[in-house]
């Protein structure tokens, strides 16, 4: 099913959208990676990175090269790559991200799948501090 929806995607997409895409997918799955690896090894990130880790997880980037396909842009990649545009992305970005964790923090808090589980936890961190520490 995967390589029917690529190849019809690569059908239409512009190349820049294409490897737009590509490349968000290969940031969620490098991140997934290093999620598993974190917990096999019960690394809990500091928050920058942890927020880094989170933006190339939620998939939101690989939602946006969709969008760009959907609406049938040809975002050209100076476009794509401008550091406005890219800021806004991670605004957006982070906004759904962090209200996942917000929403999710009970049902993963079993180690460093989130943030504020790991924060309420942390010895130096009472749990009513744990979601002041979240930069929304």
């Amino acid at each position: 099913m995967s390589s029917r929806f690529f190849s019809r995607f690569t059908e239409t997409a512009s190349s820049g959208c294409t490897k737009r895409f590509i490349h968000a997918f290969d940031l969620i799955l490098i991140a997934a990676a290093k999620e598993v690896d974190n917990r096999a090894k019960g690394l809990i990130p500091d928050l920058e990175s942890y927020t880094i880790l989170r933006r190339n997880v939620s998939g939101c980037k690989y939602c946006f090269a969709l969008f760009e396909y959907t609406a049938q842009i040809n975002l050209p990649d100076e476009v794509a790559s401008h550091p406005v545009i890219m800021a806004m992305e991670d605004v957006a970005n982070d906004y759904a991200s962090w209200c996942n964790v917000m929403s999710h923090y009970v049902v993963e808090s079993y180690g460093t799948a989130n943030i504020i589980a790991d924060r309420i936890f942390a010895p130096t961190t009472k749990s009513n501090r744990a979601m002041t520490q979240i930069p929304m």
